[in-house]
């Protein structure tokens, strides 16, 4: 008897999950593609995974989620197409390696974490992604700065334009139209005194 009732249990779970929704994979990889003024995300074999459906988006980042626009604001979806942050930003991006994604609320941006909630205010003109190095180029009063994840300013907002740093962990900022460069604590490595400057890729200090 005991025997019967575990094959008819076996019986019901198969049926059960055999009928089930198709999960996707959090390591199916999917690219983003626009057909007939909408966009969605296909495989590999060009086989829609999310049909086209959003006014513009944004890659998959780690975490699996999407910026994706809809009906004028932007939210965040999952591999499913479901949108798990409400569109409710007039701007979004993809989601940085520490867990933040740029974010707009009126006219100014900030960085919001993976609940949809402003883990740094959004009290900047202008800003780029965190970069591998942990330093995000933001706009505040109309100069240029780099904050780290906590919102704290790494290099102060003093410089007229600041570039993102390069390998060797320098950047090229702009005071008075003159172009010097700064390593990522802000210390003042070359005073601005240049008119222009090329890649500064082969620039090593050792």
């Amino acid at each position: 008897m005991k025997h019967k009732s575990l094959i008819v249990a076996l019986a019901l779970t198969t049926i059960m999950f055999g009928c089930a929704t198709p999960q996707h994979s959090d390591n199916e990889v999917i690219y983003a593609v626009k057909t007939d003024g909408k966009w969605g995300f296909v495989d590999q074999t060009g086989q829609f995974k999310i049909n086209p459906q959003y006014e513009d988006v944004w890659n998959f980042a780690e975490n699996n989620l999407a910026a994706a626009k809809m009906n004028g604001k932007w939210g965040f979806i999952d591999k499913s197409g479901k949108f798990v942050i409400e569109p409710q930003f007039e701007y979004a991006a993809s989601f940085a390696k520490n867990g933040l994604a740029r974010a707009s609320q009126g006219d100014k941006l900030g960085f919001i974490d993976k609940t949809g909630q402003f883990a740094i205010k959004p009290i900047y003109e202008k800003e780029d992604n965190f970069a591998d190095n942990g330093l995000a180029r933001v706009t505040l009063n109309g100069k240029s700065g780099f904050i780290d994840g906590t919102g704290n300013f790494v290099v102060e907002p003093i410089y007229d334009i600041t570039f993102n740093f390069d390998d060797n962990g320098y950047a090229w900022v702009v005071l008075n139209s003159k172009y010097g460069l700064i390593d990522k604590s802000g210390k003042v490595v070359i005073e601005p005194q240049f008119e222009n400057y090329k890649d500064a890729a082969f620039f090593v200090i050792k």
